[in-house]
């Protein structure tokens, strides 16, 4: 009998430094007993996956590519698999992808903004958080500050900022306990580069308060971490869709580091999009600087990473031992 897998789409829009730092990421940190697989788009339309699979994950790289290759047929299949048990995990352009609407650049060439199929988060995914952004280049990547959900409460005074990285939130804020006790939260630093933040559609001070009182169940979705000096914008959240899971992350905690000292995220992409990036601009500097905060932040990031598997579903199969950075 095979066994049970995770699907990592490779096709138009995903970058191919995402699937491959991302199929390794999963090998690292998910048991034997569930192996990880590429799939193309040819595979996801013939829809033969669903009965083998756990997961699907959307990598990053571009939305407007998945949208060209898989509205319609595409995302009926997708959202049948969810809603009958499986689990949906979109990074950065898959987070895009799986809301409602996107708005992305705007105001400069590379804006794109629309609504989407998918639509497993009722609201926006608006980016890019940081500034800068260029396709197929880290001029805009940063080291994000962000504070997440924990799977324990435990702490290690060894990590770097020690004191500060194990938070008490307040109630008001988007990922206090849904009881009103303030709970211990993860800060750590990790890989963003284009990403989302995520914003209901009812948003304002009275929706702010309803998700902070109820986790999100009104909008059902649960807010798993937030851009800490972004006033904790939503950067990772978990929806139920039907009997399944859709967990969308802005950022991407499955990069190790020393992906960032070899190649750039290639996506196929419009070469007007190319054209309208400032090309000119060395990257280097941010590179080496993004890269060591992220390793610094290596066991935190590794904490992060297995808390999302886990609110996706995957959690008996998770290694919480193996760190993938």
């Amino acid at each position: 009998m095979a066994k049970p897998c995770v699907r990592v789409y490779n096709g138009d829009g995903a970058g191919s430094r995402s699937v491959l730092s991302t199929v390794e990421a999963l090998h690292q940190v998910l048991k034997p007993d569930l192996e990880v697989h590429q799939m193309s788009p040819q595979e996801l339309l013939a829809g033969e996956w669903h009965d083998s699979s756990l997961a699907l994950v959307m990598p990053g790289g571009a939305d407007l590519p998945y949208c060209r290759k898989l509205n319609g047929k595409g995302n009926c299949i997708i959202r049948a698999f969810v809603e009958n048990g499986g689990a949906y995990i979109g990074l950065c352009a898959g987070a895009y992808y799986a809301s409602s609407y996107v708005e992305f650049g705007i105001g400069t060439k590379l804006e794109v903004k629309g609504s989407r199929e998918l639509a497993f988060f009722k609201g926006k995914a608006v980016g890019p958080v940081y500034p800068g952004f260029c396709y197929e280049s880290e001029a805009g990547a940063h080291a994000a500050p962000i504070a997440f959900r924990p799977l324990s409460s435990s702490s290690d005074s060894s990590s770097p900022d020690a004191g500060v990285r194990d938070l008490e939130r307040e109630a008001k804020d988007p990922v206090a306990s849904s009881t009103g006790t303030p709970e211990v939260r993860v800060r750590c630093r990790d890989y963003s580069n284009g990403g989302p933040f995520f914003q209901p559609l009812a948003e304002g001070p009275a929706a702010r308060q309803v998700m902070a009182a109820s986790a999100g169940a009104a909008e059902n979705f649960t807010v798993l971490a937030v851009y800490t000096e972004k006033e904790d914008a939503i950067a990772a959240l978990k929806c139920h869709v039907g009997r399944g899971r859709a967990v969308l992350v802005g950022t991407h905690p499955e990069l190790a580091p020393k992906w960032l000292a070899s190649q750039t995220d290639a996506v196929a992409i419009d070469q007007s999009f190319r054209e309208d990036c400032p090309t000119q601009q060395s990257d280097e500097d941010v590179r080496e600087g993004v890269r060591e905060q992220l390793q610094r932040w290596s066991k935190e990031r590794h904490e992060y990473l297995c808390m999302l598997l886990h609110e996706a579903g995957l959690g008996e199969h998770v290694c919480m031992t193996s760190p993938h950075i």
